[in-house]
């Protein structure tokens, strides 16, 4: 039986395994096919406009270009991140109240690796966000994630729920 990918009713092309179902240090199954490097033009042409597709949506964000992030994502895309789950326009203007309210916040993008199978496919993004914040005594702060951060599907991005996909 076919796996449904939720909110999109679509069928899952990638097995991605359950994040608690693995002992620490091992090696996960392979979500498709091996990654495969130094393959032909088309392959990597076609892997490289997915990694810039989903670049775009840390550097369109920390530059306040909320038309540009717009036209990343479908209009009907979920955004499911580390601390708000919505849909495209609430979360777009959720970030742009916050920098309103002069919050900072800044990723830095580490590496990726595309997967693609059929017209779908995960780019695996590996990103650490810093974020400068001032607590009620007025006294800065500055703190740093590191977050894996993968989407998927066409030239939009649709998921970025890497357990869910």
């Amino acid at each position: 039986m076919t796996e449904i990918i939720p909110k999109t009713g679509k069928p899952a092309v990638f097995k991605v395994p359950d994040k608690n179902s693995l002992p620490l240090g091992a090696e996960p199954p392979t979500a498709s096919n091996r990654l495969v490097y130094n393959t032909d033009d088309a392959s990597t042409l076609e892997r490289f406009r997915i990694r810039e597709l989903c670049e775009g949506w840390p550097l369109h964000r920390d530059a306040c270009e909320w038309t540009d992030l717009r036209a990343i994502f479908d209009p009907k895309a979920f955004i499911n991140i580390s601390w708000q789950q919505n849909f495209r326009d609430n979360a777009i203007d959720t970030w742009a109240k916050g920098w309103t309210n002069g919050d900072y916040i800044y990723h830095r993008v580490l590496g990726h690796a595309v997967e693609i199978k059929g017209d779908r496919a995960i780019d695996k993004m590996k990103v650490t966000i810093s974020v400068r914040f001032a607590d009620e005594d007025g006294v800065e702060w500055d703190s740093d994630w590191f977050v894996p951060f993968s989407s998927f599907d066409g030239d939009k991005v649709v998921c970025a729920d890497y357990w869910s996909v």
